[in-house]
């Protein structure tokens, strides 16, 4: 190929399996020629390019006015105090541990607003004020010092792997979102900010959720703890005016006996395993959470004992799923008066569930074989193309003008309230 020869980005393509040929989708580079793509919005410059081409591939990459996420992985090239001038219309930006970066780099871009880096080079960067989210990668350690710089942020994400200092986050006045690693230290001991709003839990090398975890943050709205977490204590969330959601995963095997405390009196969505304290009865849902009132939607995950005393603490609830079944329904949802929609999944009976409250409501079948008798009454029935509907007490339905909805098709010959139903009446 000549020398002077000007190739073209993707002209190259189709060449795999040819030696002294490279391209990652964004950077082609053929016998010494290398064409850039500048016509991505997203573009990553790979560590795999070769020192001898680097300088060339910046070049033509500075080139370009489209990029709005550029990742560098690079750690051959510096990037220098002048490198993101190029760039005005990056808004997120993302650089790999060991890349070598100027401290003033991105005072001249005003319209960068996400980047993520490491402990390093967050202690190296002047960070300008516009850049409101964060996420930190890698290892290390955060102190205050270490974010006294992000005073403007309102979102930040701390990787599995970094350890959290007493007071950290002292300085972080306008954080509303953050996604932390679980840490031994208790959030109050952290200093957390009062403004935030959304906490997301990583599951790093701590597997259980400590007594007392999250208590008096009033901004708080939604609490996440990750899958892998195996354990959670007593109280793991008290005095949060403010909470409308938490969600602990199925991952977790051993609570605590009351798992939410007292004054969460927004805390209207709950989506928990619900493994409860004894091995052949379930504990009275206001027991596990002394705010029950609140709760208007629950999820229990996984596969349940259950107990007459279950829906002790419900009154108030209008949604219930059950994601994987319960052993003993006997009575399960008497205390149930305010329910409206019911969900079940993976249920072999529904006899003497007993709860009358889906007279205008809805009864969602999944997976599951429907055996109840006249005591639900449900005004719209849907049932699933995995469940059985043969011991249905269709005439019970009938008198009390339940609608009937199939996923798909009813059953062939499948007559209701006088009439054959054969076409979808699934909504």
């Amino acid at each position: 190929m000549n020398e002077d020869c000007n190739v073209s980005f993707g002209a190259l393509s189709g060449l795999d399996g040819i030696s002294d040929y490279y391209s990652d989708g964004y950077v082609d580079i053929f016998q010494g020629h290398v064409s850039v793509n500048t016509e991505v919005f997203d573009f990553t410059l790979s560590n795999k390019i070769k020192t001898d081409y680097l300088d060339e591939v910046v070049n033509q990459l500075k080139k370009s006015n489209s990029v709005r996420t550029l990742r560098l992985e690079n750690k051959k090239y510096y990037y220098d105090s002048s490198f993101f001038k190029y760039f005005p219309s990056l808004n997120e930006l993302y650089l790999s541990e060991g890349v070598m970066i100027d401290a003033e780099s991105l005072s001249s871009n005003g319209n960068l607003k996400s980047i993520h880096l490491d402990i390093d080079a967050l202690s190296k960067l002047n960070i300008t004020s516009n850049v409101t989210i964060v996420e930190i990668i890698g290892n290390g350690e955060l102190t205050s010092s270490s974010l006294y710089k992000l005073s403007n942020i309102n979102k930040l994400v701390i990787a599995a792997n970094i350890g959290l200092s007493y007071g950290c986050f002292t300085n972080l006045k306008r954080l509303n979102s953050l996604t932390m690693p679980i840490s031994s230290n208790t959030l109050l001991s952290l200093g957390v900010t009062n403004s935030l709003g959304e906490l997301n839990l990583v599951c790093g090398n701590i597997k259980s959720i400590p007594t007392d975890f999250i208590n008096g943050y009033s901004y708080l709205t939604k609490i996440v703890i990750p899958e892998g977490v195996t354990g959670v204590s007593d109280y793991i969330v008290s005095n949060c005016n403010s909470l409308k959601e938490i969600i602990i995963p199925s991952s977790v095997k051993k609570m605590g006996y009351t798992v939410i405390g007292k004054d969460c009196n927004n805390l209207k969505s709950v989506t928990t395993p619900f493994v409860g304290s004894t091995v052949n009865n379930t504990i009275s849902y206001e027991e596990f959470n002394a705010s029950a009132e609140a709760t208007t939607t629950l999820v229990i995950t996984e596969k349940m004992a259950g107990s007459p005393m279950f829906s002790v603490g419900l009154e108030n609830v209008e949604v219930i799923e059950f994601k994987s079944g319960v052993s003993n329904t006997f009575n399960l949802l008497d205390s149930c008066k305010e329910l409206n929609t019911l969900i079940i999944n993976n249920f072999d009976s529904l006899i003497n569930i007993t709860s009358n409250s889906l007279s205008s409501g809805s009864l969602v079948v999944k997976n599951s074989i429907i055996d109840f008798d006249s005591n639900i009454v449900v005004g719209h029935l849907y049932l699933d193309n995995n469940s059985n509907i043969l011991k249905l007490d269709l005439d019970a339905l009938a008198k009390n003008e339940t609608i009937i909805h199939f996923e798909a098709k009813a059953y062939k010959n499948f007559k209701y309230n006088g009439k054959y139903i054969e076409d979808s009446v699934w909504s």
